[in-house]
């Protein structure tokens, strides 16, 4: 089965959360990229769903990176304003 993540919202501002929630029940790794692959930010969680803030980042678009175990989705978000 492939895991499942659902990102929300997308398009979002900058000084929204981005909230997230996965069907991983152990710890996992989101990673921020730019589009170039360069990784800006990193954080581990251990519960499936959650929050982090995206008020650090200009407005444009970005790859988020879900990790646990071999298994990895990469989803692409939009910030404006």
């Amino acid at each position: 089965d492939d895991p499942i993540v659902h990102l929300f919202p997308s398009p979002l501002r900058q000084d929204e959360l981005l909230h997230f929630k996965t069907d991983f029940h152990e710890g996992f790794e989101v990673k921020i990229q730019d589009l170039m692959g360069r990784e800006l930010e990193n954080f581990l969680f251990h519960e499936s769903s959650g929050s982090f803030k995206m008020s650090n980042y200009r407005k444009g678009q970005y790859l988020i990176l879900i990790t646990s175990g071999a298994k990895q989705i990469v989803q692409k978000i939009m910030i404006y304003e």
